[in-house]
């Protein structure tokens, strides 16, 4: 069967010739279909149209039209509604066979086209509401993880805080607290002292012997000496109640929370005969002074441990140069 297919808009405008072995593609006009339609049809050609637009599908309406080569000639068109668009078949015959010809391609094409909108509204469709409380889930476990880890990471850094903190107030080699912290815990316990009532004593301490150890074991050993005695130190007071310090060499100090200077001296009994039967290497002298919480002073305190404790030495018929300026002790 010899027919035309054309696709036109809802106006009747030519948009595309699918097929025109009848050459209608070819005539000469303003664009609109209906300009091929003999004057006296173009009523019977816009009805044709409007059922289409209103039945979807209008076959075999005859029509007069003028054939480039052939002048009038009457043809039978064939519609079909697509969208926005109207397959046109125009036949000398059935042009019936044409049209649902094309009507499948288009169909097909249609289909097509519909799975590939539906595959790309898939791809981009808001998830259900089963997705967002997975995804929620997700979620609030990498933020709870994420906040695990931060809360370990604080730890590690306030145990690091700690231990340089420690390391601040710390002999290296005792452990003991040092001369620094000493300026600190002093007026820090006086004040405590005083706003009690309780009492606070200091003692001054000083290993006899110990030089004669460093020149004659060497300082390996002199190091050990220090660190045992510290240990034996600590084992004779309150922990987190005391604070023993190594002031330098070997001079070491003792502040006793709540102790006159009687306990204190019961302190020093233990602490003594416990170097003399663990470190006989070196004795022990020492001077304890009870603090005047109401008048403090950490250099006078200090200086009257000293001369306590150098005249404990001298006692005991040994004499060192004093180890802090004002300290009496013997050339």
């Amino acid at each position: 069967m010899e027919s035309s297919v054309f696709e036109l808009d809802l106006q009747g405008n030519l948009v595309e010739v699918l097929s025109d072995p009848l050459g209608l593609g070819r005539f000469q006009g303003d664009g609109n279909f209906a300009s091929l339609v003999s004057r006296d049809e173009s009523v019977k050609f816009w009805r044709f149209l409007l059922e289409v637009l209103a039945q979807g599908v209008v076959l075999q309406r005859d029509v007069e039209m003028v054939l480039p080569q052939e002048g009038e000639v009457r043809l039978f068109l064939s519609g079909m509604r697509a969208g926005d668009r109207i397959v046109l078949a125009v036949s000398r015959g059935d042009g019936e066979l044409d049209l649902m010809e094309e009507l499948g391609r288009v169909n097909n094409e249609q289909a097509n086209y519909l799975r590939a909108m539906a595959k790309e509204a898939s791809a981009r469709r808001a998830p259900s509401q089963d997705e967002m409380l997975n995804r929620i889930s997700e979620l609030n476990n990498e933020l709870a993880n994420a906040q695990r880890e931060l809360a370990k990471k604080n730890r590690q850094l306030e145990e690091l805080n700690q231990r340089l903190q420690e390391m601040a107030i710390r002999d290296h080699l005792t452990g003991l607290y040092n001369r620094r912290y000493l300026s600190e815990v002093f007026p820090r316990e006086v004040a405590r002292s005083r706003r009690y009532g309780t009492r606070l004593t200091l003692v001054s301490m000083d290993l006899d012997g110990f030089k004669q150890v460093n020149d004659s074991l060497g300082h390996l050993e002199g190091d050990r000496v220090l660190a045992e005695f510290a240990r034996l130190l600590e084992g004779c007071t309150r922990r987190q109640v005391d604070y023993p310090f190594r002031v330098g060499g070997d001079e070491f100090l003792l502040i006793l929370v709540g102790v006159g200077e009687e306990e204190a001296e019961g302190v020093m009994a233990r602490l003594e005969e416990q170097v003399r039967r663990e470190l006989p290497v070196v004795g022990l002298s020492h001077g304890v002074v009870q603090v005047d919480v109401s008048s403090p002073d950490l250099d006078g305190v200090l200086m009257e441990a000293d001369r306590r404790m150098y005249r404990a030495k001298r006692a005991k018929g040994l004499g060192r140069l004093p180890s802090r300026p004002g300290a009496q002790g013997d050339l």
